[in-house]
């Protein structure tokens, strides 16, 4: 739960830097529950996925950051979020970080 609220606030807008396998899914992981949540919640209520929608953009800029930041550390630019196939950019997201340090920074991993 922590690398969640720290992506939602210290690291809110970061797209320096690195971020480990770790805090990738651990933020996606807690993202997805809430997103399937909120789509029950709409559901239910007859809202019209207003609670997913809103979720949603309320958390596009922490996603978009921690993704960024998760391929930095397989020593990939961040464009690639927009370039790559699906199947590309989630072999990249499960890729064991780059050892030591690279272009982005200090390994998350502190090895």
């Amino acid at each position: 739960m922590n690398w969640f609220i720290d992506c939602i606030t210290i690291n809110y807008g970061n797209f320096d830097g690195r971020a480990c396998r770790e805090e990738y899914w651990m933020f996606s992981s807690i993202y997805i529950v809430l997103i399937i949540l909120m789509i029950i919640i709409d559901n239910m209520m007859k809202n019209n996925l207003v609670l997913t929608l809103s979720l949603t953009l309320a958390l596009f800029v922490p996603n978009f950051a921690v993704t960024v930041r998760r391929l930095h550390d397989v020593d990939k630019p961040g464009w690639y979020f927009w370039t790559a196939t699906p199947y590309t950019l989630l072999k990249l997201m499960c890729t064991d970080s780059t050892p030591g340090p690279n272009q982005y920074g200090e390994n998350p991993k502190g090895l």
